[in-house]
């Protein structure tokens, strides 16, 4: 088990230096806020990781005491703006009643998914006015698709909102975008000519698509799998990574795209793919790929092996995962320039209380800080940012932007 000390009970301002690869990289961990302590007005509801841009947090939550539900957007150490809870959907018709998986955060604006009172749909504040990018209920989409249903963790970055439509388990029927100036695109649908199989369409997608400087990444199911990156319009599509292609690192070729999800940023699209020697991560930067972790990488701080991988993130040259070792422990793993090394895993101790359990994915990651959600036991839920604090000599290689943590892609 690893301490991690509590420095104040409000503030819950933590450090401590862990004994992995980073040793110029000491971890702060910050409380945000939690069901024991909230702060600003919000404290975590969904069990879902927090989205991060700077140190501010978007997640699905509730109001202390009222215990009204809603998406908020919390500076840490400010107050919480509810941007949607209980009340009428936008143009006034419906209500809000539940809200889906972890919004998107970009520029201090949201996309998230919610059920109203008329059905499912996705929603937006990407100009400062809640908007519905899709639904609520049946919608005709371009292409001549129709549904109700839309996948739970629509991405948002730079105005472009990408999401899926009609999710069912591992799988959905298309990918679309939308912009307050073109409404909606079709990124791709069951009759999408697949790219790298030509005569062939790309008959299944991943539910989690990831946009990043007008571009969006995916995952399609065609006659094999693969990753593929295009224009919010489905123009200029290309294959990132296919099933049966040589994966890089001496990993034997793909063999499926394990997770129905990827992730994006600045070019470079980082994704799960079980191949011929195990699971493993993977990320493409300007069409170079590489590997990042498989079931050959020691676990940081210990002799064991990576057996699978959970959620993933990736913002400039640093990237985090969920993985769990051979033995059955799960952790957050990170690689913030200076090596892989250990964040958190079950079992450890924060602010004086045993880590339960823990939520990261793909949008709790900014430069050199990270945001997730964990259940301490007995205390309750909470949030936290933990920074890699440069040290002074390694000050210089992170650079301004990662010490300020100010700039968001995603």
């Amino acid at each position: 088990m690893h301490p991690i000390l509590n420095a104040h009970a409000l503030t819950a301002l933590l450090l401590v230096v862990l004994p992995a690869v980073a040793d110029a990289q000491p971890l702060q961990f910050t409380h945000v806020t939690s069901t024991f302590n909230p702060m600003g007005g919000a404290m975590p509801f969904n069990a879902d990781g927090p989205a991060l841009e700077g140190t501010t947090v978007a997640f699905g939550g509730r109001i202390p005491i009222t215990l009204s539900n809603g998406v908020f957007v919390l500076p840490l150490g400010g107050t919480a703006t509810q941007v949607a809870g209980p009340g009428p959907l936008p143009g006034g018709e419906g209500s809000f009643s539940t809200f889906g998986g972890t919004p998107s955060l970009n520029n201090g604006r949201v996309a998230f998914q919610a059920s109203t009172s008329l059905g499912s749909g996705i929603f937006s504040n990407v100009d400062g006015t809640l908007r519905t990018v899709v639904g609520p209920g049946f919608t005709d989409l371009p292409g001549g698709y129709r549904t109700n249903r839309w996948g739970q963790y629509p991405s948002l970055n730079d105005g472009v909102v990408a999401f899926s439509a009609n999710p069912a388990s591992l799988f959905s029927s298309g990918i679309y975008s939308w912009t307050t100036d073109q409404g909606l695109s079709r990124v791709g649908d069951e009759s999408t000519p697949d790219p790298g199989s030509p005569g062939s369409t790309i008959g299944q997608y991943g539910y989690h698509p990831a946009t990043d400087n007008h571009r969006v990444a995916f995952l399609g199911y065609g006659e094999r799998s693969a990753v593929y990156v295009s224009d919010p319009d489905g123009g200029n599509m290309q294959v990132v990574a296919r099933q049966g292609d040589p994966a890089p690192g001496g990993a034997g070729s793909y063999r499926t795209m394990s997770q129905p999800f990827v992730t994006m940023d600045e070019g470079t699209i980082m994704f799960n793919a079980n191949t011929t020697i195990g699971d493993g991560l993977f990320a493409s930067t300007d069409g170079l790929l590489r590997l990042i972790a498989d079931q050959r990488t020691t676990v940081p701080g210990s002799t064991r092996k990576f057996s699978f991988f959970g959620d993933f993130a990736v913002d400039g040259s640093s990237i985090a995962f969920v993985g769990t070792d051979t033995a059955g422990k799960r952790g957050l793993y990170a690689d913030f320039g200076f090596g892989l090394r250990r964040i958190i895993e079950i079992g450890d101790s924060l602010e004086g209380a045993t880590v339960e359990e823990f939520w990261f994915n793909r949008e709790g990651m900014d430069g050199n800080r990270l945001a997730f959600q964990t259940r301490l036991t007995g205390r309750g839920v909470g949030i936290y940012i933990v920074t890699a604090v440069p040290a002074p000599g390694a000050a210089a290689l992170l650079g301004l932007a990662t010490m300020t943590g100010l700039r968001r892609r995603r």
